[in-house]
């Protein structure tokens, strides 16, 4: 099974599981994108160093978006996980603006992640 396709379920159920009564959509979104963040930064970067040499030649950009991750994300995850602390206990408007920023920056992130990994992934064996 190709690395896309081992979490893109995971991300199904996630993206489209209900609420538990009582629970803040604002909260329970940053937490399970910030999850899916995480994963999916660890699965990206793992395709990319099993394949670097055969993804560079493919596409540059690849290798560059790796080094940004390993670089970024870290810090991206940790704001994300403060952000939504801060949240919790203080839930302004201010407060779920910055936790929406970087939720949307995590998303774009995630996004652009599976992209490459798509490309690293086999093209299917056609029968002829």
């Amino acid at each position: 099974m190709t690395p896309i396709l081992r979490i893109l379920p995971i991300l199904l159920l996630l993206g489209c599981a209900p609420l538990q009564p009582g629970a803040d959509p604002i909260v329970v979104r940053a937490e399970q994108t910030t999850a899916i963040a995480l994963d999916t930064f660890d699965l990206f970067l793992r395709v990319e160093r099993q394949n670097e040499a055969a993804l560079y030649k493919l596409n540059p950009r690849i290798h560059d978006y790796a080094n940004l991750i390993r670089r970024e994300a870290p810090q991206w995850l940790a704001t994300a996980r403060h952000l939504t602390k801060a949240y919790k206990s203080s839930r302004t408007e201010a407060s779920k603006a910055n936790l929406g920023t970087i939720v949307s920056l995590l998303l774009t992130s995630i996004s652009e992640a599976q992209r490459y990994v798509a490309l690293a992934a086999p093209a299917p064996a056609t029968d002829h």
